[in-house]
């Protein structure tokens, strides 16, 4: 029997054949091996399945916490029907309006539809001052429900009422209800802290750093709020104005219609759930607007407006509602 040895060189095409094809192989297997078939993810889910069912816990734990300290908001939508000034009481319409109308012509330019002037009407900012002042908004009482914070405001129990119609510089202080009987402490005011703590009967008037404070009780609720302590909180006329109307936002329904959609979102303070909407408009147009409706009540407080604006168009990318605000702030 004979046996034959035969030798290649690693350069011979055989060879270099079948050490490629032992190369595929391999790398084929290694990819094999380092890919997760479904029966290893369902494994490894099996293997470590405490940490899976605690963390879903852990997420949905979260997201209620988040959902029961986050303020909540509400809104309210209205729709008015603007008479025009042809209708049956344009003639006192027309009246009302004579100043403003009156300045609009002398700068060149017209306000509009009565519906136009409704909208600008309602956003003014000294519209909100006047709502502020008559339900009293500068007054807020906040109470602490669980986990959140919640602002009282028919539901209370009771209304604080300040020798000062309005404040000059925010404070605030704390009331215990206990029975017929309130306890005043933690008074701050711009200064910082006052150390004020003293008993009072409700509907007795106290002497405070702040001036004379009565808490005239709401006897229906008075039991529901027996222990709880309330936070009142007192800010300026101005501050407050600024506070509810921002979110404040009133348009015309389409260019057609005589219908104002006023559109308003009750937010808690600091919120901040509305964004600016901004927009290419014209600032000549907004100063004049805006001159024309504070002219009845510069006319009234014996001054005198003279306005000047540029006859070329200056657009700017703005907020156009939040724009008139700060306008209407510097006139009035």
């Amino acid at each position: 029997m004979h046996a034959h040895l035969v030798i290649l060189s690693t350069k011979h095409p055989f060879f270099i054949s079948y050490m490629e094809t032992i190369i595929k192989q391999d790398s084929t297997t290694q990819e094999n091996d380092n890919m997760l078939s479904l029966r290893d993810i369902i494994d490894i889910f099996i293997y470590r399945w405490k940490w899976f069912v605690l963390s879903v816990i852990l997420c949905l734990g979260i997201g209620y916490l988040y959902l029961m300290t986050k303020p909540n908001i509400y809104q309210r939508s209205a729709v008015m029907l603007v008479k025009d000034d042809s209708g049956s009481n344009g003639g006192s319409s027309r009246s009302n309006r004579g100043g403003t109308d009156a300045l609009m012509q002398l700068n060149g330019v017209m306000m509009g539809s009565s519906v136009k002037n409704e909208v600008y009407i309602l956003q003014s900012h000294q519209l909100m001052k006047e709502v502020v002042r008559e339900l009293k908004l500068d007054v807020n009482y906040i109470y602490r429900h669980r986990l959140q914070t919640v602002r009282l405001y028919d539901v209370k129990p009771f209304t604080a009422q300040f020798d000062s119609a309005e404040t000059k510089h925010p404070f605030s202080f704390k009331v215990t209800v206990s029975g017929d009987k309130g306890h005043i402490t933690d008074l701050v005011t711009q200064n910082g802290e006052t150390g004020f703590d003293q008993y009072v009967k409700f509907g007795q008037k106290v002497k405070t750093p702040v001036g004379n404070i009565t808490l005239m009780p709401e006897k229906r609720y008075l039991k529901q709020f027996d222990g709880e302590e309330i936070t009142v909180v007192r800010t300026t006329v101005e501050a407050a104005a600024n506070s509810y109307g921002g979110p404040l936002n009133a348009s015309e329904m389409d260019k057609m219609s005589t219908l104002v959609n006023s559109v308003f979102d009750y937010t808690k303070l600091g919120s901040g759930s509305y964004a600016l909407d901004r927009k290419v408009i014209e600032l000549p147009e907004l100063l004049l607007r805006e001159a024309a409706l504070a002219y009845s009540d510069i006319e009234d407080a014996g001054m005198h407006l003279s306005v000047e604006v540029p006859e070329d168009s200056c657009q700017v990318n703005a907020d156009e509602v939040q724009l008139a605000r700060v306008v209407s702030n510097l006139l009035t």
